[in-house]
Parts: C-alpha cells; structure tokens; sequence
C-alpha cells in the first residue's frame, strides 16, 4: 500500500437481470464471466464491489454456486467474494420464488448482496474478544436487516426482505467502511419514474424507513469510533437504490453523505436500462478528507450489459496520495 500515487476504485451493479438467462436454469460460472466483461476496471488496483441479487445455488448438497465467489475466481488477483444473503429457499420457502425455469435442477438457492473485492478486512473500531474466546479475530464482512418484518409470504418483491452489508477494508488512503445495499421496489412502482408521486403505493414508505435503518447503522459506527478514540473513517455506500437522485429517500441520504454524480458518454444517467431511471448509486461520506480526490464516475454503457443485466454498472475512481 506505500507509494506517493494510488487509485481506489469503487463499482456497483445488480447483476440479476439476466435476460437471456430467464428461461433457462441459472449457470453461475458463465453468468461470473459475463459479468467481469462488463466491469471495466483495472483488476490489478484497489477495488470495492458492490452486487445486487447475486445468487448461490446448490445443484450438488454442500456445493453451492456463488455469483460472487466466482467473479472473484474471474478477477484473481486475490479478489474475494462476501456474500449477504437476503432469501434463501431454506428459511424464505415459497412457490413464487423459486418455481422458475432459472433455478430448474436446483435443491437449494439463496439471493442478496454481496461485496467483491481484492483489499485486505481490517479491524473494526470496537474491541474483539481475547484469544480462545468466541469471536477472537473475527475479521468479516457485518450483514443486517434494513426492511420492516416479513415472512415473504407472497415470495415476490412486495415482501422481499432487504440488507445492507458493512466491510471494514484497509485501502491506500487507510481504513474504509464500504456498506452495500438494495432497497425495495413493489410492483407498479410508479415512484421510480417519478419522485413527486411518494407514498402512492407505499414503495417510497418502505425505502424510506430502510434508509432510516442505514442511518442508523452509520451512527452506530461512528458512535463506535468515539468511544475508541479513533476518527473518523470515510464511509462509502453503493447499491440500487430504486430511488433516483431527486426522491425523498436519496434526499435523506445526503444529510449523511455526499452524492457521487456519474457521467456518460450518451448524456443520459439512466442506470436501470428498461424503465430509463437513475437508481443505481455511489455516495460518499468523508470528513476528514482521507480517500482523495475523485477522479471520474461513469455508467457504463457498453452493448454488452444489455446481454447480461438490465442495469448498467456506475464506476467511480478516487486518486491521490497513498498512506505510507
């Protein structure tokens, strides 16, 4: 990590829109190839990755395929995969779910988020047990439940559970969180399209109460970091928000954060390819002025992520002085 010069860059894309996959049963190891094709970064830097519906699937007993595990395998460079399930055929068991072609042949699947990256855990600011005690150095990527309770009981997006993750990585510019999510969407969510009609069918509602949640979890960390003595770290959130920049949700959001605003190359910020809206984000928050300056965001709008999802990836790339 020493040098007067490093890069961190940050990507975030839902990869469950696979079109040419949708009647034909999920083959992970394909989907991983397909979905490095379209994530246009320098593997050999420092990178975060945040993916929605991301799936494991179980053909074999104990043999689960991991989307995430198995981008990281098409990366290499020691890229890791950390996966935060949010259904699981075990505890979420509903026809609607999972009696689809995609998981045809399958006895097991789950599907959430995950964070795929090739920088080391680092420590959280909280202090573990002492050795031979649960939980002594246990150095791994946090998960928790941002929606309101649920059973799932109608097994589609009106009742989806919803997550964030939280990793605690060690980058050039020092200590990051990096916290991953996917908020809700109903069917006929009308808001995505257009901010002012919240509360029209409770979308809106559900989001707003899951960045309440996320909220909460950052001052939960930075309550953590007081009382340890340490300053605070930059905290990076990325995900599929189903909220564009305007919504009531993301507004929320930027009395915490700062809104990294992308680029493209067509002019249009639209991330969810189909319905034309930006909801795919990047934000940033940074007192102290630790990750460096940012040095691009984009959406990706090569032909090929039409193939693979129906949201195009958003990257964004700080740079400057790497801590010695």
């Amino acid at each position: 990590m020493a040098g007067s010069e490093n890069v961190l860059q940050v990507v975030t894309l839902n990869v469950g829109g696979n079109r040419h996959f949708r009647n034909t049963p999920l083959h992970p190891p394909h989907l991983a190839r397909e979905i490095r094709e379209i994530i246009p970064i320098d593997p050999t830097k420092p990178a975060l990755i945040a993916l929605q519906e991301a799936s494991q699937v179980w053909y074999q007993p104990d043999q689960p395929l991991d989307t995430g595990g198995l981008l990281a395998m098409e990366f290499g460079f020691d890229y890791k995969s950390y996966y935060g399930t949010v259904i699981d055929s075990e505890t979420h068991p509903h026809r609607r779910a999972w009696n689809r072609v995609t998981f045809a042949g399958a006895v097991r699947a789950a599907e959430g988020n995950a964070i795929v990256t090739n920088l080391p855990l680092t420590e959280w600011p909280w202090p573990l047990p002492p050795e031979n005690h649960p939980g002594y150095a246990n150095l791994r990527v946090l998960s928790t439940v941002i929606s309101r309770a649920t059973l799932y009981s109608t097994g589609d997006r009106n009742t989806q559970p919803r997550g964030v993750q939280v990793a605690s990585v060690e980058t050039p510019f020092g200590p990051v969180f990096f916290m991953a999510t996917h908020l809700t969407t109903f069917f006929d969510d009308t808001e995505r399209a257009d901010p002012s009609l919240e509360r029209t069918n409770g979308a809106s509602q559900s989001r707003q109460h899951e960045v309440e949640q996320i909220i909460h979890v950052i001052n939960e960390l930075r309550a953590a970091e007081t009382e340890s003595g340490a300053s605070p770290r930059p905290i990076l959130l990325a995900g599929d928000f189903n909220a564009q920049p305007s919504s009531k949700e993301i507004r929320r959001l930027l009395e915490v954060f700062e809104f990294i605003q992308p680029t493209s190359k067509s002019g249009s910020l639209a991330t969810h390819i189909k319905q034309d809206v930006q909801i795919d984000h990047i934000l940033l928050s940074d007192p102290l002025k630790k990750l460096g300056t940012l040095k691009e965001c984009f959406i990706y709008e090569d032909a090929r992520v039409n193939a693979v999802t129906d949201h195009r990836p958003v990257i964004a790339t700080f740079a400057g002085s790497a801590r010695n």
